[in-house]
C-alpha cells in the first residue's frame, strides 16, 4: 500500500522558514532545504499528473532562485525538436534575455534536453571544465529527473555544496599539469529501457554559459544497449565514432569512468553519423600522430572531403572564444598548421591555401552584450599577446548573429568550416571545445613527426558524405526534405572589423599570474571573479615567452628536447 504523498505546499513552507537567514544564507540554504523536500516528493511519484505538478513546483523554485526572467522551456518540447533536427542533430542554447531564441526549433535549454518526457534517467556522466552544482541540480529538478551523476571537472564553482548535496552525486577533479586544461564538454545520459544518449558541446555546466551565451551542441539519437554477449565490433558507426570515443575515455585513469566505458562498449552506435575528434595531453608520434588534435582533423579531411575545382576560393572560417599565441606572423602557426590542415581534400595535393577568416568579438560587440550587462565575460585574448601579434587584426571579423537573435549573446562555442564563395554551400563543419590555440589544437615538432597537446578537448566533425551522401551541405536552399539547410550560428556574409575596431582583450593582473590554473573545492572562486583573472576555458597567462613547460609527467626527457616544448604562453593560450 502506497503511503500518503507529501503535500506540495510543504515546498512553500520550507521557503518561508528560511526567511530568518541573511540574504546570502537565504539563497544558499533555501535551495538545499527545498531540494530535500523535493526529493521526497519525487520518490513517491504516483501518476503522470503528479509528476507534472512537481515540475510546476520546480519552476517556482527556479524563478525564486534565479530570478523571474529565467527562461523555462515548454514542457515536453524536446522530442519534437530532436526529430526536426535530423539528420544533423545540431542545436544552439536558448538565451534567457533573447525572446526570439525561446521559440526556435533548434534552441534548447539543459533541462529541456533531459525532460522526463524523453525518458526516465538512471544515471549521468558529465566531463567538463567548470561546474556549478546548485544550477545543475536545479536543471534536473526542472526536468523532474533524479540528479544521480558523476562529474569530472577542472573547476568547481560552488565547492561549499560538497557537504550539503542530498543526492548520489560524485565530483571528481581531473588533475592536470601546470599549464594543461581539462576542457572537454561531454555528457552521457543513461535511461531506463537499456538506452543511452551522448551530448558533446561547447558549454560548461553553469548558469551563465547556458543562459547568456551562444553555445553549440550535438546530441546523439538514443543508443540502445547490445546483448551482453555481443561482439566487440558490433554497434559501430560508419564514422568509427564508438572506437574513437572509447579511445578517448581510456585516457582517463579515474575509476569512475571505467563503468561508463563498459556501457559505451555495449552501446549500438550505428545511428551516429558524425566523427569524434579529441585532444589529450602529451607528445604524440608514430601510430598516434593522427589520432588527436588538428592532425586527426587533417586525416579525416584528406580521406573524405571533396570540394569543387575552385576550392582555393572557399575560405577557411574559424570562430572561437579564446585567441592563442600564434607567433610573429601568419605563417608561424596559423597558415603552416591550421589552414594547412583545414585545406585538406581527398586525393588532392594543395598548392595554394584558401583565404583565412577569424570571427572574434570586437570591443564594441562585447560592450553591447548580455555578458557586459552582468559584468562577466567568456572571452579571452590577453592584451600582452594582442600587442605582440597585431598582424592578426587583418583576419578578424565581428560577431554578428542578427538573423537568429544572438548578436548580444557572446559566442562561447568554437566552430570551424569552409564555405563556398557565394555562401550557398559548406564543405564540412567542426564543432568542438577547442579554441584556436596550440595547447588545444596541437603544435608540430621534429619535422612534423611529433604533435604536442596540453588540453583535453572534444568535438564532432560533420561531413556531408556521411550525413547526406552529398559533397556539400546546403546553406541557402534545402536539397530535399532529407537534406535541409545546415544552421550556422553567425550571419553571412561576415562583417569585417571597422577601421577603428579593436578585438576584445583582457588584462591579466600581476597577482593572477602565479595563481594555480586548476581550482579545487578548497580553492575555487566564483565564476565572475574567475573570468576576470583567467581564461574561462584555459589558464592564466604569464608573460614569459622564453620559458618552457614540462608537458607530460613520466615522459623520457631525452625524447623531446626542452627547445621543442611549447613555450608557456603557447601552452596557456
Amino acid at each position: 500500500m502506497s503511503k500518503e504523498p507529501i503535500d506540495l505546499e510543504k515546498i512553500k513552507i520550507c521557503r518561508n522558514e528560511n526567511a530568518e537567514y541573511g540574504e546570502k544564507d537565504y539563497y544558499s540554504k533555501r535551495l538545499n532545504l527545498s531540494v530535500s523536500t523535493w526529493l521526497k516528493l519525487y520518490e513517491q511519484q504516483i501518476s503522470v499528473e503528479y509528476r507534472a505538478r512537481l515540475r510546476d513546483v520546480s519552476i517556482l523554485m527556479a524563478k525564486e532562485f534565479r530570478g523571474d526572467n529565467v527562461y523555462i522551456s515548454e514542457h515536453g518540447s524536446f522530442n519534437t525538436k530532436f526529430a526536426a533536427s535530423a539528420p544533423y542533430y545540431f542545436f544552439l542554447t536558448s538565451v534567457d534575455n533573447a525572446e526570439l531564441t525561446h521559440n526556435q526549433p533548434y534552441s534548447v535549454a539543459f533541462h529541456e534536453i533531459i525532460d522526463y518526457t524523453t525518458g526516465e534517467l538512471i544515471d549521468s556522466l558529465h566531463i567538463n571544465f567548470m561546474a556549478e552544482m546548485l544550477w545543475l541540480i536545479n536543471e534536473y529538478m526542472l526536468a523532474v529527473q533524479v540528479p544521480k551523476m558523476t562529474v569530472l571537472y577542472g573547476s568547481w564553482l560552488d565547492p561549499d555544496m560538497m557537504y550539503e548535496i542530498p543526492f548520489d552525486i560524485e565530483f571528481v577533479n581531473v588533475e592536470m599539469s601546470e599549464f594543461g586544461c581539462h576542457h572537454s564538454k561531454i555528457s552521457i545520459f543513461k535511461y531506463t529501457g537499456d538506452k543511452i544518449r551522448i551530448m558533446i558541446s561547447s558549454s560548461n555546466i553553469y548558469a551563465e554559459d547556458w543562459q547568456s551565451r551562444t553555445q553549440g551542441l550535438w546530441i546523439s539519437p538514443f543508443l540502445p544497449l547490445l546483448p551482453e554477449d555481443a561482439n566487440e565490433s558490433d554497434g559501430e558507426s560508419p564514422t568509427n565514432f564508438k572506437r574513437d570515443f572509447l579511445q578517448y575515455l581510456s585516457m582517463y585513469n579515474q575509476p569512475e569512468v571505467f563503468g561508463w566505458s563498459a556501457l559505451i562498449h555495449r552501446a549500438d552506435c550505428s545511428a551516429i553519423n558524425v566523427f569524434f575528434i579529441a585532444s589529450v595531453p602529451g607528445h604524440h608520434d608514430g601510430s598516434s600522430l593522427d589520432t588527436w588534435g588538428h592532425r586527426k582533423l587533417a586525416a579525416l579531411l584528406s580521406a573524405h572531403a571533396s570540394l569543387p575545382s575552385d576550392a582555393q576560393k572557399w575560405p577557411v572560417i574559424a570562430q572561437s572564444s579564446s585567441v592563442g599565441v600564434f607567433g610573429p606572423d601568419y605563417q608561424s602557426w596559423l597558415s603552416s598548421s591550421i589552414v594547412r590542415t583545414m585545406s585538406k581534400e581527398k586525393d588532392k595535393k594543395i598548392i595554394i591555401f584558401p583565404e583565412f577568416k577569424f570571427i572574434y568579438p570586437s570591443k564594441n560587440n562585447y560592450n553591447q552584450s548580455y555578458d557586459n550587462q552582468i559584468g562577466s565575460s567568456c572571452l579571452m585574448y590577453n592584451e600582452q599577446n594582442y600587442l605582440k601579434q597585431q598582424w592578426l587584426k587583418d583576419y578578424l571579423y565581428q560577431w554578428k548573429s542578427d538573423k537568429i537573435g544572438r548578436t548580444q549573446a557572446m559566442p562561447h562555442l568554437k566552430c570551424y568550416t569552409r564555405i563556398s564563395p557565394d555562401e550557398s554551400e559548406m564543405a564540412w563543419f567542426f564543432l568542438t571545445s577547442a579554441n584556436l590555440s596550440k595547447g588545444a589544437m596541437g603544435k608540430m615538432l621534429r619535422n612534423c613527426t611529433v604533435q604536442t597537446l596540453c588540453n583535453y578537448e572534444a568535438g564532432v566533425l560533420f561531413l556531408p558524405q556521411f550525413i547526406l551522401n552529398q559533397n556539400t551541405f546546403p546553406l541557402k536552399e534545402p536539397l530535399s526534405p532529407e537534406a535541409p539547410i545546415f544552421l550556422l550560428p553567425y550571419d553571412l556574409p561576415l562583417t569585417p572589423y571597422e577601421p577603428n575596431d579593436e578585438p576584445y582583450v583582457t588584462i591579466i593582473p600581476a597577482d593572477a599570474i602565479e595563481a594555480e590554473p586548476i581550482q579545487t573545492p578548497d580553492t575555487a572562486i566564483d565564476s565572475q571573479n574567475l573570468e576576470k583573472v583567467m581564461d574561462v576555458d584555459e589558464n592564466p597567462v604569464p608573460d614569459i615567452s622564453e620559458e618552457t613547460s614540462n608537458l607530460e609527467e613520466g615522459k623520457n626527457p631525452n625524447e623531446i628536447s626542452e627547445s621543442e616544448h611549447l613555450t608557456i604562453t603557447e601552452v596557456i593560450e
